[in-house]
C-alpha cells in the first residue's frame, strides 16, 4: 500500500463478534463462559495486533484508533465526533474526528514520526468506561 491510511477497529467489534457468538455482542449479559473467552481473546488479539501493525509509508505512515466499546462502523454516525478512547499517560481521550484531524496535520506537514496510535489499553470485555 502506498497511500497513508488510518485503521479504525473496535476491539470488541459489534459486527464480527455476534457473527461468531450466535448474535450476542461482547457486552451481552447472556454470554456463555466459552463465548466470554472467545470475546476476550478476540479483543486481546485485536489490541495487540494494532499496537504492532507495521505501516510501510513515509513520510507519514498512518494511524490507528481502537476503542474497547463494542461498536462497528461509527464513522458515519455522530459517534465519529463523540466516542473516545480512554486515553493514557501520553494521550488524552480522542474521538475518530480528533485522530483524523491529527493525521491530516501530520501528513500535510511531512512529519516523519511513527504512526499515530490511540488504542484503549484496558482489560476485560468492553472495558472502556468512556463509551
Amino acid at each position: 500500500m502506498k497511500t497513508p491510511f488510518l485503521v479504525f477497529a473496535d476491539q470488541f467489534d459489534a459486527f464480527q463478534i455476534p457473527g461468531n457468538t450466535g448474535g450476542k455482542k461482547a457486552n451481552d449479559p447472556n454470554l456463555t463462559t466459552s463465548e466470554k473467552v472467545f470475546d476476550n481473546n478476540f479483543g486481546a488479539f485485536t489490541k495487540e495486533y494494532l499496537k504492532t501493525l507495521k505501516f510501510p509509508n513515509k513520510p507519514f505512515p498512518g494511524g490507528v484508533f481502537s476503542t474497547a466499546c463494542s461498536t462497528h462502523a461509527i464513522s458515519y454516525s455522530d459517534q465519529f465526533f463523540t466516542m473516545k478512547t480512554i486515553g493514557d499517560k501520553k494521550h488524552f481521550s480522542m474521538s475518530q474526528k480528533d485522530v483524523l484531524a491529527q493525521a491530516l496535520l501530520k501528513f500535510e506537514s511531512g512529519n516523519k514520526e511513527e504512526a499515530i496510535r490511540f488504542i484503549d489499553d484496558c482489560d476485560g470485555l468492553v472495558c472502556n468506561t468512556v463509551c
